[in-house]
């Protein structure tokens, strides 16, 4: 069977709510009453390769969802992901595919009555300043509430990250590497490493499965790998657990589908004792 038709059959999708981490900042304070804010939109796209619609400012609206008159501060931050996935933050300018000045936003602050709501504008003033891409984040954050002598509750702000995208419109392209098969720490089982790698000039947004094969090319079992996001010229590290299996020796193929013309594969050989 074709391996691409067979990585459709066999991938499990699983859906990933695509939002930037929200943080939360804990202490303590008196329960009460607070404003509390959401945003409609969690990511904004500039495409490159039509400066038309690269200039075009993108809106999302900002509400006050509380019972209280709140202030709303905006800032523009870099971000990028780690090579397990976690989202990560620096200040702008910091990281190499930072949008910079680039980006513009306003209004950077806002004072929302409860219930009310307001629009955020966000465009793009230097398209050719931009070159391949960039990726920079949108922090929305109330104020921490006031310390008083008598705090016994949680004291919290929420944080909203609305995550900018400014990418060329390219085929995607992705390649695996360093396929090997490890043990491991309790000793009583055996997994596939792999390393991922977006060769492209924008996102991935990959998926895939790994079939377990036998001597005769016949299938023992099949392991989805859910969705996993990766920038241009980053790394995952991605890591599946082998089923339970028979004694003997096995080829394990790795089967990712990342969006582009073709799929990236890769196969090594377990023995299993």
């Amino acid at each position: 069977m074709n391996p691409s038709l067979r990585l459709s059959q066999c991938l499990l999708r699983v859906r990933l709510f695509r939002a930037a981490a929200a943080g939360v900042v804990l202490g303590m304070t008196p329960s009460v009453t607070r404003a509390q804010v959401s945003v409609d939109a969690l990511e904004i796209a500039f495409p490159l390769g039509s400066s038309a619609a690269a200039i075009t400012p993108k809106e999302f609206r900002v509400t006050n969802d509380g019972a209280a008159r709140t202030q709303v501060t905006i800032t523009l931050q870099d971000w990028d992901r780690s090579d397990t996935g976690e989202n990560r933050y620096a200040p702008l300018g910091t990281l190499p595919q930072s949008c910079r000045a680039h980006v513009r936003v306003f209004p950077t602050v806002l004072q929302l009555e409860a219930g009310t709501s307001a629009a955020v504008r966000v465009w793009l003033d230097d398209v050719e300043g931009v070159g391949a891409g960039c990726y920079s984040i949108l922090f929305i954050e109330t104020p921490k509430p006031p310390l008083s002598s008598a705090d016994t509750g949680l004291r919290y702000t929420l944080r909203y990250g609305v995550k900018v995208y400014v990418e060329q419109q390219l085929q995607p392209t992705a390649e695996l590497f360093n396929a090997t098969v490890a043990p491991l720490r309790s000793g009583r089982s055996l997994s596939l490493e792999l390393g991922y790698r977006n060769v492209g000039a924008r996102q991935t947004i990959a998926r895939g499965v790994i079939e377990v094969r036998r001597p005769d090319n016949s299938v023992a079992a099949t392991i989805p790998i859910p969705d996993f996001y990766t920038l241009p010229g980053a790394s995952r590290r991605l890591s599946a657990t082998l089923p339970p299996l028979l004694r003997g020796t096995y080829v394990l193929l790795a089967m990712i589908d990342f969006g582009g013309a073709d799929i990236a594969a890769a196969q090594v050989q377990a023995e299993i004792p």
